[in-house]
């Protein structure tokens, strides 16, 4: 099992990943963030900043998922907090409403240690384009919600991780 160290290296390895793979496919910003589909939209988040297919979580279910990953998000709260200062609102982790305290109109201000749940979530619109263009199917955001929390936890199967980090480095070199 990883250390509480080697897990949080672990998790930004995978988040840099994620993140070059939406940065290189340039969806998010000219798709939806600069455009007035975003105006007047800040009660309709659901995910981090993403407004498209907003859904309503089950308030039960997001509930059981924060308190059973609580010790995993206070790892990562504390990783980032000791890299950057305190320039995010945890409290986030209890409301899945309103816009992010780090939403602004070039995306998110966090450069790393962004939380689980806006580093694995992508809209309906984004796979469709990613297949669209590159001929990727992204593994789901559900699939990639639960690596990264097993990352942080520290459970984690090590073949899974492996397959995992290949198909990212994969559809890096892609959409590259």
């Amino acid at each position: 099992m990883l250390d509480k160290n080697e897990r949080i290296e672990t998790y930004l390895e995978l988040e840099a990943l994620l993140l070059q793979i939406y940065e290189q496919v340039d969806y998010c910003i000219p798709n939806c963030i600069e455009t007035e589909q975003t105006s007047g939209a800040a009660d309709q988040v659901a995910y981090g900043c993403c407004i498209r297919n907003y859904v309503n979580p089950d308030q039960d279910e997001l509930e059981e998922f924060y308190e059973s990953s609580i010790e995993s998000i206070e790892l990562l709260n504390r990783a980032r907090e000791e890299e950057h200062g305190n320039i995010y609102n945890p409290s986030l982790y209890q409301e899945a409403e309103g816009y992010c305290d780090c939403h602004t109109a070039e995306g998110c201000i966090l450069p790393n240690y962004k939380p689980p749940i806006c580093v694995a979530f992508t809209c309906q619109q984004f796979d469709t384009y990613v297949r669209n263009e590159f001929g990727i199917d992204l593994p789901n955001h559900e699939e990639r919600m639960e690596i990264l929390m097993s990352v942080l936890d520290g459970t984690i199967d090590p073949k899974e991780y492996d397959t995992f980090k290949s198909q990212l480095e994969e559809i890096v070199a892609i959409t590259a």
